[in-house]
Order: structure tokens, then sequence, then C-alpha cells
């Protein structure tokens, strides 16, 4: 299993309308590198970057990081919801004036278009900004398949895509309507989120 980060890359180089998602874990990637790789990648596919928000991960795979992953499930989303937020706050760091690339006076950006987080109280305490000017999207499309109670809860907040696996229509359909009717409980436009359901052919 190659790293899907250097793919993207790679794919896109041959592609001009396909976006390209990315399943990034967020109990392993610092949160400022998962930033930084996520806005390299918007630039390099020019605005067509996704990030696939996973929250754990199988306890072979946390031996291979040397990782405990011990962290109870709905606390994973606890902490990822933070996680996503100073994300969110890295990638719009950079104001949409704040590169210059004024050759005359020698200078890339005006440092005061440039924001430094404030992290206090906050999980995480990457303060920013990044070092990765704002990216053609600002943000990747985010995407979730959380089935769990907690899981559903995370996606129906956060995600632009939602990805399930569900066996019969009636099943397809009670799902819908479970993400939309959460959705519309925040404040949120059901409509804002696709869905889309995976199949198994036999």
């Amino acid at each position: 299993l190659h790293d899907p980060v250097p793919l993207m890359a790679m794919l896109a180089m041959h592609t001009t309308k396909i976006g390209f998602v990315s399943t990034l874990n967020t109990s392993v990637y610092p949160p400022y590198l998962l930033a930084r790789v996520i806005a390299s990648l918007d630039h390099l596919t020019r605005g067509r970057m996704g990030w696939n928000i996973v929250t754990g991960a199988k306890s072979r795979s946390a031996q291979n990081l040397g990782l405990p992953l011990d962290v109870g499930h709905d606390e994973r989303y606890n902490v990822a919801d933070d996680y996503l937020q100073l994300c969110r706050d890295l990638w719009g760091s950079w104001s949409a004036d704040a590169v210059k690339m004024d050759a005359d006076s020698g200078r890339f950006a005006d440092a005061a278009a440039i924001a430094i987080r404030d992290t206090a109280g906050k999980r995480f305490d990457g303060t920013g900004p990044l070092t990765v000017p704002r990216s053609p999207q600002v943000q990747p499309v985010i995407v979730q398949a959380g089935g769990s109670d907690r899981g559903r809860q995370f996606a129906a907040t956060h995600a632009e895509v939602i990805i399930t696996h569900q066996n019969t229509a009636a099943d397809m359909r009670a799902f819908r309507d479970d993400l939309r009717a959460r959705m519309v409980s925040i404040g949120r436009n059901p409509d804002s989120c696709k869905i889309f359901f995976t199949i198994k052919p036999i």
C-alpha cells in the first residue's frame, strides 16, 4: 500500500478535471503537517484536492507507527472536531491579498495579512501561520464516512461529501434522512452535502 499523498500529485499531472481525495488520519498526522500537505496538494492540483477524515486505525497499523491509538471511539471524534478547526484556521491564515510577489522591493508577502492563531484553551498548541500561501480552494473538500452515532454527527457538522455502505434501498433512504435531519438540527442546509453510497456487486 503506497502512501497516497505523493500519488495525488503524480496523478494530478496527467488530469485536468478530476478531483482527488486522500484519506489522512487525525490520530496519526500532526495537524500542522496535514494542513501543510493538503494545502500544497491543493496548489499542485490547481484546486482539486479533498480530504477523507478518519479518526482511528486498526491495532496492527498502530503498531507499525509505534502509537497506542487507544483513545475511546467518541473521544476520537471530539479530538477531530478541534483538529479540523485548527486546520481550517491554518488554511485561512493567509488573506486573499497576502502574496505580493513584488520583484522591485523583493517583498513576497504582506506579513500583516498573515494571521497568528490564538491557541489558549485548545487541544492543540500549533500557532501557525501556515508556511503555504492560501490555496485555490482555501480548504479542501471535506469527506467523511462515519457510521456510528458520533461519526454521523461529525459528518453532519463538517462533511461536504459523506460516503457510506448500506445494503438495501430502504437502509440508504434511512441513512440519508437521518443525516439530513441532523444537518437541519444544527442550522445547516442539507443540500450543501452530497451522500454517496458504495455498492458491492457480486
